[in-house]
């Protein structure tokens, strides 16, 4: 950081998190993509939930100063679709460039951080280059355990009893990165965690694949135009605001009728057409549906991508930190608020 006029300041470490494992991280990620990580682990991987469930429980409009011949209830309700919409493929951008940021990593140097700040540009980009991602590679980055020896340690021992000990209060716990994570998993066994484990993985490379196929690729038609897709749809409103409110027509307009409307209430949104030489016609308008239903769904589909950040930084930080292939138990028990 460049020194300001009147001096310069220190902040000192993290009280919260474990001395180690700050050390650690440093030492294998370099201290700028350290302290990504650790922010990701902190916050970072559940923030555009959090924002997203904000906007939907909060409060509408209110402008009594105004008077209207109606309220704006359904072109808020479209707008605020179209911003959980926006914080859904936020959330995405990050998974991919984790992803892609995890896979140029190199112990000891600034590679990752350096592919974090940088990515190729565009999602689409890295999600291509995600595609040759195998199973395989993305355990040995994120730690999914392999054999039953790798979470030996987790699993508790039969207690005298005969009855599992759940009480997480009683649990002696390792203090690994300020998250106080217990030394024995409750209701874990070995194979308990070997296929928790072996799910988050196979749900990372799922939603990676999905990205493709649900937001960056244009849907099949067998109509004379070129459907666009729903990331287009997305720029549509972030750049720009090329959103048109039906009550808000100047004059009648008819359109023509693609497969079926989307259910009211729903919105129109302007794609422009950036193409020097376009040699098809292409799809000008979208209409998407912005109904409770519809933004539910959304924040479903945001909560999941969330959620797969937060497992993804868990495994990556603390296997490329210990090594010891077990980095991902500690993402079996992460989970977001149900949705509102």
């Amino acid at each position: 950081m460049a020194d300001l006029p009147g001096g310069s300041a220190e902040d000192g470490p993290s009280p919260y998190l474990n001395e180690d494992l700050r050390r650690d991280a440093v030492d294998v990620f370099g201290p700028n993509g350290a302290w990504l990580l650790l922010s990701h682990l902190w916050y970072g991987w559940r923030s555009w939930y959090d924002l997203a469930v904000a906007l939907v429980e909060g409060p509408g409009p209110e402008d009594a100063s105004l008077p209207r011949p109606s309220d704006l209830s359904v072109e808020y309700e479209s707008v605020r679709h179209l911003q959980v919409q926006s914080f859904a493929f936020a959330a995405t951008e990050q998974l991919l460039t984790l992803t892609w940021a995890a896979r140029k990593h190199e112990r000891g140097t600034s590679a990752f951080f350096d592919a974090y700040v940088a990515p190729p540009g565009e999602m689409r980009v890295m999600a291509e280059e995600l595609a040759d991602l195998t199973r395989e590679e993305l355990d040995s980055l994120i730690g999914t355990p392999q054999e039953a020896a790798d979470v030996a340690r987790f699993v508790p021992a039969p207690p005298s009893t005969g009855v599992p000990v759940l009480d997480l209060a009683a649990t002696p716990v390792d203090d690994i990165g300020g998250l106080y994570l217990p030394q024995h998993l409750p209701e874990s066994s070995a194979m308990h965690l070997m296929e928790t484990t072996a799910d988050i993985a196979e749900a990372i490379l799922a939603n990676l694949g999905e990205v493709r196929t649900q937001m960056l690729e244009a849907p099949e038609t067998s109509l004379p135009v070129e459907v666009r897709p729903l990331r287009q749809v997305d720029n549509a409103f972030r750049h720009g605001h090329r959103v048109l409110f039906k009550d808000a027509l100047p004059a009648a307009r008819g359109w023509s009728q693609v497969g079926d409307n989307a259910p009211d209430p729903a919105v129109d949104l302007y794609l422009p057409d950036r193409r020097k030489n376009p040699d098809t016609e292409r799809a000008k308008w979208a209409k998407i549906a912005t109904g409770p239903e519809a933004t539910a769904s959304m924040l479903r589909s945001l909560r999941e991508v969330s959620t797969r950040i937060g497992q993804f930084t868990r495994g990556f930080l603390l296997e490329q930190v210990v090594g010891e292939r077990w980095g991902l138990v500690f993402a079996v028990h992460l989970e977001l608020p149900d949705l509102p």
